[in-house]
C-alpha cells in the first residue's frame, strides 16, 4: 500500500510477548510508525 506509512496484518498478539528490555519487532515497528505521525 504505497500511500500508507505502515501496514501489518496479523492474528498474533506481539504486545503480549514484548518486554521493556526486549520489545517484539512487530510491535516496536508499529509504535515507531505511530510516533512519527
Amino acid at each position: 500500500l504505497p500511500k500508507h506509512k505502515y501496514f501489518v496484518a496479523t492474528q498474533a498478539h506481539p504486545e503480549y510477548r514484548s518486554r521493556l528490555e526486549r520489545p517484539s519487532p512487530l510491535f516496536y515497528g508499529f509504535i515507531q510508525a505511530c510516533l512519527k505521525n
